[in-house]
Order: structure tokens, then sequence, then C-alpha cells
């Protein structure tokens, strides 16, 4: 009888539930405490005005995420399935496709970014003082989401693979030192280019620690050109066309009240109006998070039933 490899054998769906879930919140609450030092301390040192440019410049990447079209959200599904079934060829093929398209989202993102960019000063009401420095940020910001496409594969593997809990102690530890970080830039006396470059440069930095992550739960996984597939792209956006609708919808309902602002108004009420939202996504965090863990036990306990 072949020897399965640990990543073929099935933890105590409690035990993994608990682990995952323990530690999403203590990430949650290390990011409000954060929030609760970190955000007053920023428009204290930067104003309302700057502190707006930055947060209208995330706003703006944020909404590249739509660009996800749903993959996300299919990769762990079908990672979920092929591992029970101990498929490792096909999780490779689905991995290994989904990659490429990834990266491709990623350089189609950040050349978006430049077009926004080069435009800036003519989409929202800026000082001329401010556009050069939107401009920055928003280019500075944007790299960080294109590598997060790049990267996001591995994270869909450690999700599939029900391993939340490795990449959310990343996300503790390197949280908390982007805080420190931002508090330091802010009090040398540097202003919004240097701080949103040495953040960015943080948060970009784990990337390389999720994609370990990932050879760790999987140490078969081989992302190679030779294992793309169309038929498995296909079967991956017969899943993802329906979470990608959902998402649209929701960020058209949510998440675009900072881009009217920055249009019609000003930056200081961008500013004034991200202090809430903040708030208002921390609460949103709290009361969202056993649905992500589901979906793969979920995923995994019917095919493994099935099987």
């Amino acid at each position: 009888m072949q020897k399965r490899g640990p990543w073929q054998v099935h933890e105590n769906a409690t035990l993994t539930l608990a682990r995952n879930v323990s530690t999403r919140y203590v990430l949650l609450a290390i990011n409000m405490a954060i929030g609760v030092v970190v955000l007053p301390y920023n428009v204290q040192h930067l104003g309302s005005a700057t502190y707006g440019l930055w947060m209208l410049a995330a706003s703006i990447t944020s909404h590249f995420t739509v660009l996800d079209l749903g993959y996300g959200g299919a990769v762990v599904k079908y990672v979920a399935e092929f591992r029970a079934r101990r498929d490792a060829g096909a999780l490779n093929e689905v991995l290994s496709t989904i990659a490429y398209v990834f990266t491709a989202i990623g350089v189609l993102s950040y050349g978006i970014a430049v077009l926004v960019a080069i435009f800036f000063p003519h989409i929202f009401k800026v000082e001329p003082a401010q556009a050069q420095i939107g401009r920055a940020v928003l280019l500075i910001v944007s790299l960080q989401v294109a590598c997060g496409f790049a990267f996001s594969v591995y994270g869909g593997v450690v999700n599939g693979f029900e391993q939340y809990h490795l990449n959310n102690v990343v996300g503790i530890v390197f949280n908390i030192g982007t805080a420190a970080v931002n508090v330091l830039v802010l009090w040398l006396g540097y202003g919004l280019i240097e701080l949103v470059t040495a953040t960015t440069i943080m948060r970009i930095a784990p990337l390389w620690l999720y994609r370990r992550n990932a050879y760790k739960v999987f140490p078969d996984l081989r992302i190679r050109p030779k294992y793309f597939r169309r038929d498995r792209l296909r079967e991956l956006s017969g899943y993802s066309v329906y979470l990608a609708v959902v998402d649209w919808s929701s960020r058209l309902t949510f998440a675009t009240d900072a881009l009217y602002l920055g249009v019609f108004m000003n930056m200081a009420a961008v500013g004034i109006y991200a202090i809430a939202q903040r708030l208002s996504e921390t609460l949103f965090d709290l009361t969202s998070q056993i649905h992500t863990f589901l979906l793969p036990a979920v995923v995994h306990l019917a095919v493994d039933v099935d099987v």
C-alpha cells in the first residue's frame, strides 16, 4: 500500500476550524487595536486632506480586486475538492492554470493604475500640489495589489487545505510590524510618499512567506507552463462567474462612496469619511468569518463521503 503524503491526511475537522477561527479573530482584534492607535496618529501628523488623499488611492486600488473575477474563491473550492480526491495531478493543473491567469490580471491591474494616475487630477478634485503626490501614492499602492494577484494562487492553496492559521500568524506578525514602521516614519518627520512606500514594502514582504506556507501544506506543488489547461480554466470560470457577480454587486453598493467624494467634493471629505468606513468594515469583518472557513471544509467533506 502506497504511503500517503502529509497533505493527504485529513485532520480533525473541529480542531482545524477552531484553530483557523481563533487565529483569525486574534488577527482581527490586533488590527482593531492598531486602528485605534494608528488611525488618529496618522490623521494628526498628515492632516485630514493628505490622509484623505491616501485613502482615495487605497479605495481606487481596492476596486482592482474585481478583476479577480471570482477565481480566488473558485481556486479554494477546487483545491479542496482535488485534495479530497488525493489527485496531485489535477491540483497542479488547476494551480498552474490559475497562476498564469492571476499574473496576467496583476499586470493588467497595474496598467489600469498607470492610466488612472495619468488622468488623476482630471478625475478627482485635488489641489495642484496634491496631484503629483496622489499619482505617486496610487502607483505605489497599486504595486502591492499587482503583486498580491501574482501570489494569490499560494493563498488559494493554504485556504483550500484549510490551513488558514498559517497565514493568519504571518498576518499578525507583519501587521504589527507595519504599524510600528508607520509610526516610526511619521515620528521621524517623513511625509506621505515615504510612509506609503515603507508600509507597502511591509505588506509585500509576507507574500513570500505565504508562498512558503503553500509548499509546506502541499509539498507536491508544481506550477509549470506544461500544466496549463484550458479545460481547467473553463471549469474554474463556470464556478467563479457567480462569485464575481456577488462581489461586484457588493462593491457597487458598499465600496464606492470614497470615489464619489473624491470626484465631487475634496480630499478632506474623503479623509473624514474614511474613518467611519474603517469602523464599519471592521464590524463586517467580525461577523463574516465563519462562512469563509466553511467553504473548503464542506467541499472536502462532500467529496470525501462521495469517494
